[in-house]
């Protein structure tokens, strides 16, 4: 069994991986590609596996016929099976829980900042005499 990384991919297959990934609205950058081929002589013979991983979620595709593959990986991308959403690549799930997180904290340093500042303007209106 012979591991490659996409770097080591025939460039085809690089470009065809890369191509799908910005026609997505997605970055390529945040995959985890890697293919897997049998030693030749094997028995039974598989041929090549190639798994792309985003995150928590690891899916496996036929390698042999070369770039076919980004068909298939494609297909889930559209589906939504990394959790990204392929209309504006927006990032869905932990990373879009972040995001929440951080704009209501935002939202919140605001908030308190302007009432500290109607309160030393108005400080009969807001509680402070």
């Amino acid at each position: 069994m012979l591991d490659t990384m996409l770097n080591q991919f025939p460039p085809m297959e690089q470009e065809a991986f890369r191509e799908t990934c910005l026609r997505n609205g997605v970055a390529p950058d945040g995959f985890t590609v890697t293919a897997v081929e049998d030693a030749a002589g094997a028995v039974p013979a598989h041929g090549r596996t190639v798994s792309v991983g985003f995150g928590r979620e690891i899916r496996q595709y036929n390698g042999n016929l070369g770039a076919q593959w980004t068909v298939d990986f494609e297909d889930d991308l559209r589906s939504r099976v990394f959790g990204l959403c392929s209309r504006r690549g927006r990032y869905r799930g932990a990373a879009d829980a972040r995001f929440q997180v951080e704009a209501n904290y935002k939202k919140q340093r605001h908030a308190v900042r302007c009432l500290r500042t109607l309160s030393y303007r108005f400080p009969t209106r807001f509680g402070v005499r």
